[in-house]
């Protein structure tokens, strides 16, 4: 970048549970010409004690006052979004809602691991189809971390009994499903599980706060893909990224977005599950790095 002192802000949106906060764990491995920043909605990350948004006008409005925060802050920068999973939705919104205002659109969309607005894959809860239990399993792996257990083969037993006993217990009460310590007990397994560690207890915690979200958001991206969505198409380039191993935004579904923006789409497919984004994958955020090459004359102009 030289001497020059500019920088591309890179703003991470929430999505599919999670708060962009959990990004933070790959934001040094960024390029030094992107300015990582978030905005976070209420239910997750700095804003967990707040009661979560249940309509998608809600988040739109709040992102919206988070981006002009940003956007506000007396630096001439141009900007980039970051969403992953349901957050597309959320994008989406947020940047019709830019457009409406008259305000500075993006220079660059990247999405990862998503749906396209009016698509199909989020009019069901994700919790009624049992296709998606992979999914949850990616996603609940970093709530359970491996020191808890004795091995690493009883860490993939647990997180898999977790997930069990998620879908069991949505079966039987979809606005209950906060899973306990007896619902262990009371499970016949081989695990050995420190029900009564405080480890244990923290990250049981955290992945209650998980479920809550993505069932939060998937109740609102399916209103939304069930309604009459209007769609807006993207005004600049954007990439697309999955995982190999992601059994629901496979290559075919990411191509999709080439028909959702007035610019240049391009698909990557990058080693790993649906959790790209929530591990640090020196692949993926290779891909952000590489496009902020592309704009090196708008950042020495």
């Amino acid at each position: 970048m030289g001497n020059s002192k500019k920088k591309i802000k890179f703003i991470c949106l929430p999505g599919g549970g999670t708060s962009p906060v959990a990004f933070f764990k790959w934001f040094g491995l960024l390029s030094p010409k992107y300015r990582p920043l978030f905005v976070d909605i209420p239910g997750r990350g700095m804003r967990k004690n707040e009661a979560p948004y249940t309509d998608i006008d809600s988040i739109a409005n709040d992102l919206y006052a988070g981006w002009q925060k940003i956007m506000s802050d007396g630096r001439e920068e141009e900007y980039v979004l970051f969403c992953y999973c349901m957050g597309s939705v959320f994008m989406h919104e947020l940047v019709k809602k830019i457009a409406e205002n008259h305000q500075k659109m993006p220079l660059h969309v990247f999405i990862a691991s998503a749906d396209v607005p009016d698509g199909e894959m989020y009019k069901r809860i994700f919790l009624e189809m049992p296709e998606t239990k992979k999914q949850f399993y990616d996603l609940i792996q970093g709530c359970f971390p491996e020191y808890l257990f004795p091995d690493k083969e009883m860490t993939m037993r647990f997180r898999h009994d977790f997930v069990d006993i998620l879908y069991q217990k949505y079966a039987l009460d979809s606005n209950t499903i906060q899973i306990t310590k007896e619902d262990f007990k009371n499970m016949k397994s081989e695990v050995s599980v420190p029900l009564e560690s405080r480890d244990f207890q923290e990250c049981l915690y955290l992945a209650n706060q998980l479920i809550t979200c993505i069932v939060a958001d998937c109740r609102i991206c399916s209103q939304y893909q069930n309604a009459d969505v209007s769609v807006q198409k993207l005004p600049c380039d954007i990439s697309c990224i999955t995982g190999s191993q992601d059994i629901l935004y496979t290559e075919s579904v990411m191509q999709k977005w080439k028909d959702y923006t007035l610019g240049k789409c391009s698909v990557y497919v990058i080693s790993g599950g649906h959790s790209i984004y929530l591990d640090v994958n020196a692949d993926g955020v290779g891909i952000f790095n590489n496009i902020a090459e592309q704009y090196e004359e708008i950042l020495c102009g």
